[in-house]
């Protein structure tokens, strides 16, 4: 169905066979690999293919004339970014960021906006001041140039935090004395999703293609505790040994959450699975640390607050444990990478990063990778089919398409031409609209 998440299909010409799955294999140009996607047989696909990183590329995203402080908190698997920026009249406004260029997301009254989360077609969910005759903040929905008021739970405040592929939407409405709950938002309807067994306020920050929620219920001891929403009532995640509070901030698609709880040494970033339960990731320096984002290979970032003042972005993997992503920039470039809060697929982390002359700015931190690889990731059938060509920074390439791999390499369009910008090069076939298939070759100039 158009708006699910599927499996993407890769066809090796020469074996004549098709193999489907979550987790599948970079197409290397190096061995002449034509990729095949066919959008008879899936409404979207995303590339989940593990990349491991011992370098990363920062850049500082652009702001407009005058802005200082900016702030990024999503990214999706399009390497879009979405986050907020302080203007010179000290007023907060939605951006997302899109090739390059930051975009003005506007405002649902005259007042300023915050943009939240980001799924992979773009759509954004996050939270303004609204032009009702209250002035009430209210969550939102950004699609096609224009927001949408999502209204709140009994006609008051709202904020919008998490969105998925399937337009769903998560956050927190104010639900009268008592304080707020978390709600969902699909098709246009609000409904409040509930607290613990023994809570009595709750937020949601996340939600993932699967309708699985996290945040946190505070309870009648006035405690936070982590909470996954499955549609069978929420599930209390716990806390890490010798704690009594914790959050849950992000969930992936085979449902890992994380979050942070508290320990008898400080707040913990957490990763909280189905048979492991809650896990705790460490700190860098003994300082507390919180996980924020996590992407479907189980790549983890966060931060650490550091008994000295400073901020450290961190990046967790199973294989290589808590990294400090400090360590894996380029230390002239005068940029320290202080918050990590979001991941996509292919391992870019969005966040937050200081220079040294005290400017505080949305930073993209990008892997660096040596061999041309390409990926096919979320596909629309309005937009056509989308790719995602990684390899040498600033490396000139040029895409070709063809609808037969028979055709003479001659013969094949030439689609674009360009350098892949930080590593990256996310492309929309705009010629693939209404195809049913189509081949494509990425090959060096």
């Amino acid at each position: 169905m158009l708006g699910e998440t599927q499996k993407p299909i890769l066809h090796h010409p020469r074996s004549g066979r098709k193999r489907a799955g979550k987790r599948s294999k970079p197409i290397s140009m190096s061995s002449k690999v034509w990729l095949f996607l066919s959008l008879a047989s899936m409404a979207s696909a995303i590339a989940t293919v593990k990349i491991p990183a011992s370098e990363y590329l920062l850049t500082a995203l652009q702001t407009p004339p005058g802005v200082n402080r900016s702030y990024g908190y999503a990214i999706n698997n399009h390497g879009q970014a979405v986050g907020t920026y302080l203007a010179p009249s000290l007023v907060t406004r939605a951006f997302i960021y899109s090739a390059g260029a930051m975009t003005d997301l506007g405002a649902l009254g005259v007042s300023g906006a915050n943009a939240c989360s980001v799924n992979d077609y773009g759509q954004v969910a996050g939270f303004s001041a609204s032009s009702n005759s209250f002035g009430f903040t209210r969550g939102f929905l950004y699609e096609n140039g224009s927001m949408t008021d999502l209204g709140a739970l009994i006609n008051t405040i709202s904020y919008g935090y998490g969105i998925n592929n399937r337009k769903q939407i998560v956050g927190n409405s104010f639900y009268g004395p008592g304080g707020g709950r978390a709600f969902l938002w699909a098709n246009g309807g609000m409904s409040e999703l509930g607290v613990l067994a023994d809570g009595i306020t709750s937020a949601a920050y996340a939600i993932n293609d699967n309708g699985l929620v996290v945040g946190q219920s505070d309870t009648t001891s006035n405690a936070r505790r982590a909470f996954l929403y499955s549609g069978q009532g929420m599930l209390n995640l716990g806390t890490l040994p010798g704690g009594d509070e914790s959050s849950a901030t992000a969930i992936n698609l085979h449902g890992q959450v994380v979050g942070w709880s508290s320990t008898t040494t400080g707040r913990r970033a957490f990763l909280w699975g189905q048979g492991t339960g809650m896990i705790n990731l460490g700190s860098l320096t003994g300082g507390a640390t919180e996980a924020t984002g996590i992407n479907q290979h189980g790549q983890v970032v966060g931060w650490e607050q550091r008994t000295n003042g400073l901020r450290s972005a961190f990046i967790w993997t199973e294989q290589a444990g808590m990294c400090d992503l400090n360590d894996l920039l380029n230390p002239k470039t005068g940029w320290r990478a202080e918050i990590a809060r979001g991941i996509n697929d292919f391992g870019q982390v969005i966040g937050e990063g200081s220079y040294l002359n005290g400017n505080t700015r949305a930073v993209l931190l990008s892997p660096v990778f040596t061999n041309l690889q390409i990926y096919p990731t979320y596909l629309s059938a309005d937009t056509g089919f989308r790719l995602a060509i990684t390899g040498p920074a600033e490396q000139p390439c040029q895409i070709l398409g063809c609808g037969n791999p028979a055709t003479p390499l001659s013969q094949w369009t030439v689609l674009a031409t360009g350098p892949l910008t930080n590593g990256f090069w996310y492309f929309s076939d705009s010629q693939s609209q209404g195809l049913s298939r189509r081949f494509y070759l990425v090959r060096r100039q």
